[in-house]
Parts: structure tokens; sequence; C-alpha cells
């Protein structure tokens, strides 16, 4: 009898456990199956911070500096401005498997058209009837071929003087950086990974392109993955 019991148990613990494997994989997202086998675990995301850089695979970001952000606006009275802007400036090198390496600038930039007013930073009043905000960069590299992108709300892409291009497209669970209409890289956030085990953050990147692209996309991924929202209630300068 105690062994039907314990038998009971564990077939009700192991189907428990089969349900909530798969109720997670339907809550969160998954690295989709033609890049699974070339999947890097993303380290360090939250590590912009000495001695945490994001690293995945043999790719890895060194020497991240982020800048304050920075406020420019027209002050009719203490606290109160018309046609806010902010901005805020990223830089970091890049590296890829082969030792390679990229410097990248990146400028975010955040605007309101109208009057805000701001109190205490507590309580944020505004009339805007425009907000744009963008996220622009350039790539350096060490082979001269640098590449310029801009990633907003409508069409986002990264190229170089020689008009190669590499669209950046947003979905469900990161981004995906597309070479003549064939998907070369990406990333997904919120990978659900197993029972009891967090969640992670992976990237892949096509082994089959060259070596320069390998660290173009390298430096994108970084760049978004690191990527820190401009706080617009911000009142400093």
């Amino acid at each position: 009898m105690k062994k039907i019991i314990f038998l009971v148990i564990i077939i009700g613990i192991t189907f428990s456990c089969k349900n909530l494997k798969t109720l997670n994989k339907q809550m969160y997202n998954s690295v989709p199956k033609e890049f699974n086998t070339i999947k890097m675990k993303i380290k360090g995301v939250d590590g912009w911070m000495p001695g945490s850089n994001i690293k995945y695979g043999g790719y890895r970001a060194l020497k991240i500096k982020r800048g304050s952000t920075k406020r420019t606006g027209l002050s009719l009275f203490p606290n109160i401005y018309t046609n806010k802007n902010l901005h805020k400036i990223t830089s970091f090198t890049q590296i890829a498997t082969n030792g390679d390496k990229a410097n990248i600038y990146i400028v975010q930039k955040y605007s309101k058209k109208g009057i805000n007013i701001n109190i205490n930073r507590n309580i944020e009043i505004d009339n805007s009837t425009v907000n744009e905000n963008s996220f622009i960069g350039k790539i350096l590299m060490d082979s001269n071929d640098n590449w310029s992108f801009v990633i907003n709300s409508g069409s986002s892409i990264a190229k170089n003087i020689n008009g190669e291009k590499i669209v950046i497209e947003h979905n469900n669970y990161g981004y995906d950086f597309i070479i003549n209409n064939k998907k070369v890289a990406g990333y997904a956030v919120g990978v659900f990974i197993k029972n009891w085990s967090p969640l992670a953050n992976y990237a892949w990147i096509n082994p089959n392109i060259t070596d320069e692209k390998k660290l173009v996309l390298a430096s994108l991924i970084t760049a978004l993955i690191g990527r820190e929202n401009i706080n617009i209630s911000e009142n400093d300068d």
C-alpha cells in the first residue's frame, strides 16, 4: 500500500512539473529553433559597472562608459520648461571571438515639444504635442570600414559607406538582424530554461558570415541589450 501511495505521489509531482514547464514556456520567450544550436548566453546584462561587462560566447565588451543625462530647454520659471530635450552618451569597445575590435559611440535623444512642469521631481505636468526618442551611433572598425546606425520606432538600420545594410527588427522576444532578407543574428530576453531556473538572455550570430559582419552585429547586440531608457523626468544638467 505504501509503495502504491509513493508511486502516486511521484506520478503527481512529475505531471505537475510537466504542466509547470508547459505553462512557463507559454508565458516566457524562447530562442527561435533555427538558432538554438548557436545560441550564446548573455552575461552581465545589468552590469555596465566595472567587472561585470556584457559578454556572450567569445564576444565581450570593454571600457563601457555612460554619460549622465543632459537636459536643455527654455526655462520660463524654476522647474517649468518648454521644448524639453534630453540626451545621453554611451561608449564601449566590442571584441569579437578572433580578437578584432571596434569602438562604439552612442547618443540617445529624447525630446518633448510643449510646456513641461516638474514639481520637486515628484509631480510632472506637460502638454507635449510631439515626443521623439532616437538611438543613434557609430561603429568604428580597425579596418576603417565604419558603420552608423539609427534605431527608432520606425525603420531601424545600420549601414556603411559602401551601401551595405543591416536591417534591425524589433519583435516580441528581442531583436533580429537581417542581411539580404536573411536573419543572421539576434537576441532574445527572458528565455525560460527549465523548472526552478531563472530566466536568461541569449544572443546568436551566424558563424558562416564574415568576421567583419560578426563584429558589427556583436556591436549592435551589445548596444541594444545594454540600452537604458532616458529618465524623462530627470532634472539634472
